[in-house]
């Protein structure tokens, strides 16, 4: 967590807070992404609202995980 508040200039409290569920203005969800996108995050756009989250990995392994 460290890194990404760094890299996108948010607080650890913040990002806690928005992991949390609890609503952040939307200059910080595009700080975060902006910043997981420079890492390598590519976000895609399934056309219905989820809260699963798919990895794939350098190696092609695929890890999920569903908060729903």
């Amino acid at each position: 967590m460290a890194e990404l508040a760094a890299q996108s200039r948010v607080s650890k409290d913040t990002i806690r807070r928005f992991e949390g569920g609890d609503s952040v203005l939307p200059r910080t969800i595009d700080s975060l992404k902006a910043a997981l996108t420079r890492a390598g995050v590519e976000f895609i756009v399934s056309g219905k609202p989820t809260k699963d989250l798919e990895l794939h990995l350098p190696d092609g392994t695929i890890v999920r995980r569903s908060r729903g």
